[in-house]
C-alpha cells in the first residue's frame, strides 16, 4: 500500500514537473514569436522612412542645384525670376516635408533601440547618417547591409 502511494506521489510530481517544463518552453516560444513580430513591424516602418528620406533627399539636391544655377546668374529675365520664386517656394515646402520625415525617422528608430539586435541598430544608423548627396552606390550598399542584418535577425534565408 505504501509503495503504491509513493508511486502515485512520484507520478504526480513527475507530471507536475513535466507540466511546468512544458509551460516554460511554450512561454519561451511565444516570447520569441512576439519579439520576431515586433522586430518585423519595426523593420518595415524604418525601411519605409529610409525610402522616403532617400526620395526627399534626391529631390532636395535637385531643387537646390536648380536654384543655385538661377542664383549664379547676374541678370535674370522676368520668367527666370518667376522660376526662382517658384523654386524657393518648392524648397520651403520640401524643407517642411523633410523635417516631418526626419521626425518619423526617430519615431521609427526607437523600437529598434529597444528590441535590437545591435547589428540591425548599427546598420540602420549607418543608413540614417548618410548625407543627402551621398552617391547611389553608397546608398545601395548601406541599404543592402541594413536589409541583410534585418533578414538575419528574423531568421530569413537569403
Amino acid at each position: 500500500m505504501a509503495d503504491s502511494l509513493i508511486l502515485v506521489v512520484v507520478g504526480a510530481l513527475v507530471t507536475f514537473a513535466a507540466g511546468l517544463i512544458g509551460a516554460w518552453i511554450q512561454s519561451r516560444r511565444e516570447h520569441s514569436k512576439w519579439l520576431r513580430e515586433r522586430r518585423y513591424e519595426a523593420f518595415v516602418a524604418i525601411e519605409a522612412v529610409v525610402y522616403r528620406l532617400d526620395e526627399l533627399g534626391q529631390r532636395g539636391v535637385a531643387l537646390k542645384t536648380r536654384l543655385g544655377q538661377l542664383n549664379s546668374s547676374s541678370t535674370l529675365t522676368p520668367p527666370q525670376r518667376e522660376q526662382r520664386e517658384q523654386l524657393t517656394r518648392e524648397l520651403a515646402a520640401y524643407a517642411d516635408e523633410y523635417d516631418q520625415a526626419s521626425r518619423q525617422r526617430y519615431d521609427s528608430a526607437a523600437p529598434l533601440l529597444i528590441l535590437g539586435p545591435p547589428q540591425v541598430e548599427k546598420s540602420v544608423s549607418a543608413v540614417l547618417r548618410l548625407p543627402q548627396d551621398a552617391s547611389n552606390e553608397d546608398r545601395y550598399r548601406a541599404d543592402s547591409d541594413m536589409i541583410a542584418a534585418m533578414r538575419k535577425s528574423l531568421g530569413v534565408e537569403e
